[in-house]
């Protein structure tokens, strides 16, 4: 008994003679199995899907500095890249923080967040697929001094003292921030 063997959308599954499926895209196709002799039909409806194999991010480390007076300098923006491109499985994206001390994040879901230093350390972002596909980015927040100070601009030494205190200034400096 032969059967010959069809598929309604070849874009999506493609089935040879032996009835062997051969998937070409994302999307549903119904396969159908024709019995000439007993003039039989069987359908099989068949769904092809493509789950997240990687993410990958725009950047994997960066330092941000605290001490600048542009808050865009403190940011950082991530972008995830789901790969295959084609995947349509699995694509809802959760993003973490391990230290919510020291870097916040503007969004929890989706393909983009902002990462802002808030203290001086270290975190890692952990952007995750539905699948328990991950990616990971280190942030290092610090703070540069941008300036120092003294307690004293001026000060007269007397030699002439009797005093030992007399003759002996103590200078202070103060690094700002």
């Amino acid at each position: 008994t032969k059967v010959r063997w069809s598929s309604d959308n070849t874009d999506v599954v493609k089935v040879n003679w032996k009835g062997e499926l051969t998937a070409v895209s994302n999307g549903t196709a119904i396969i159908t199995g024709y019995v000439e002799s007993i003039d039989k039909t069987l359908t099989c409806n068949v769904t092809v899907q493509t789950s997240v194999t990687e993410i990958t991010l725009n950047e994997t480390e960066a330092t941000v500095d605290l001490s600048s007076e542009q808050e865009a300098d403190k940011q950082v923006e991530l972008i995830a890249t789901i790969v295959p491109s084609t995947a349509n499985v699995g694509t809802n994206l959760t993003w973490t923080t391990s230290d919510e001390t020291v870097a916040s994040i503007s969004n929890e879901t989706g393909t983009t967040t902002t990462v802002t230093g808030l203290k001086n350390g270290t975190a890692t972002i952990t952007v995750e697929s539905e699948n328990g596909t991950k990616a990971e980015f280190n942030i290092t927040v610090q703070t540069s001094v941008t300036g120092i100070t003294l307690n004293k601009t001026e000060e007269i030494v007397d030699l002439s003292s009797e005093q030992e205190a007399d003759k002996q200034v103590e200078l202070i400096a103060t690094i700002v921030p």
